[in-house]
């Protein structure tokens, strides 16, 4: 299971990296990678589910609070740039 979430991570990484380029690939092409890209995003969302589940358990120094507030925040805009995407 562990090297389908690093596969998963990895072609988000390089799909995400690849819809930066809208110049080069056209119209289309970005469309339909952003569809696979959206797709890829509740996958690996939902792989990671015991992440949501230990979210408020345990005690929250200043390392694990940096940490959830990046992760929110990567999370809402990607969200943001899936629903406007659409």
């Amino acid at each position: 299971m562990l090297i389908f979430k690093r596969i998963i991570d990895f072609l988000m990484m390089i799909l995400l990296i690849i819809l930066f380029g809208y110049n080069i690939i056209g119209s289309l092409n970005h469309e339909i990678i952003g569809i696979i890209t959206l797709s890829i995003f509740i996958v690996h969302n939902i792989l990671n589910y015991k992440w949501y589940k230990v979210l408020f358990k345990g005690k929250y120094k200043i390392n694990r609070i940096i940490q959830l507030i990046i992760n929110l925040l990567l999370f809402l805009s990607m969200t943001i740039v899936m629903i406007t995407g659409i």
